[in-house]
């Protein structure tokens, strides 16, 4: 496999005029038809979902000055289309952990500055019900809100319309900002642009030899670690490899289903959670499965093994990528 240098890799970057949304609307374009999202409760197509974020880019009531938005919602449709929403809209996206607890959730909403947090009122009652700082807006309201002629209009000028008349970020915006636990306390935002998560999308889709507009991902991921975000949304979206989505990494029983359901050929996951899933599902389950890549803490070599043992056309890899590198 080629090797880039560094100077190399920056100029590959600084030749891409692209931002998310631009390269996700221009996918959505050219095989419209294909399921962009998978999951229990039904599919999205690419049209569709490019559709959506831009009609709920513009019902997100969004003051002029207000650059962050939070988000708190699982991988699947919901977070796919107020993500991109957000990127399309030349806002920034603030993916929120809610295992951090409420008081680090206000610590983090007043670090970035957000007045506003798009969530879900399942996500949130399953959550135990935590309260969130600003103003909230509910994922339900927003997708029970879209107008059948606003979609197919919308619709319309996603295939028409040059990507640029409808995306208003620039590839050097901040595109996301990841808050990382780091060593102390208080929680670390980072900085994310357009430019650089291209970058990083392109790179996992060379070296690990995702084929674009073909492949299928599984993730359980959590939205606001650069893992479940980058690999697990963007470069799904903006690559055409389709989103097979469970929003719980611990029900390794709903993992087995959808893994036999999409015939995922990918998998991102921790250590921890491919241990559980050994427990729960079959090999048949996990029959289509061609690389599973852990990150978040380091995989004992003994894992690799078994996992091999157990799973004989899938390779358990290991990632590792700083959240401040996208």
């Amino acid at each position: 496999m080629p090797r880039l240098t560094y100077d190399q890799a920056l100029a590959e970057s600084l030749r891409d005029r692209r931002t998310l949304g631009a390269a996700t609307i221009a996918r959505a374009r050219w095989r419209w038809g294909r399921v962009a999202v998978q999951e229990q409760r039904g599919d999205i197509s690419r049209l569709r979902l490019a559709a959506a974020a831009l009609v709920i880019r513009d019902m997100l009531g969004l003051a002029p000055d207000e650059r962050r938005v939070g988000v708190m919602l699982p991988p699947g449709r919901g977070g796919a289309v107020v993500n991109l929403a957000l990127a399309l809209g030349g806002r920034t996206s603030v993916n929120l952990n809610h295992t951090a607890g409420e008081v680090q959730i206000r610590r983090m909403a007043e670090l970035a500055d957000l007045r506003t947090i798009v969530s879900s009122r399942l996500y949130l009652e399953r959550l135990g019900q935590p309260e969130l700082p600003g103003r909230v807006v509910l994922a339900e309201d927003l997708l029970g809100g879209l107008s059948k002629p606003a979609v197919v209009w919308a619709m319309l000028k996603v295939i028409a319309l040059p990507s640029r008349w409808l995306d208003r970020a620039r590839p050097d915006d901040v595109a996301t900002i990841i808050f990382s636990s780091g060593t102390t306390g208080d929680p670390k935002g980072v900085q994310l642009t357009h430019r650089q998560v291209l970058a990083n999308c392109g790179a996992m889709v060379e070296h690990v030899e995702i084929a674009p507009d073909s492949a299928t991902l599984l993730t359980a991921l959590p939205l606001f670690h650069s893992f479940g975000l980058v690999p697990g949304m963007w470069m799904c979206l903006c690559y055409g490899v389709r989103i097979a989505a469970h929003p719980d990494p611990l029900d390794a029983t709903g993992i087995g289903v959808m893994a036999e359901k999409s015939g995922a050929g990918y998998m991102i996951s921790t250590p921890t959670f491919v241990r559980s899933y050994m427990r729960r599902v079959t090999p048949e389950q996990f029959k289509a499965l061609r690389y599973s890549v852990v990150g978040a803490e380091k995989c004992p070599s003994e894992l690799h093994a078994a996992f091999r043992a157990q799973y004989p056309n899938s390779v358990l890899l290991e990632g590792y990528g700083c959240t401040e590198l996208a």
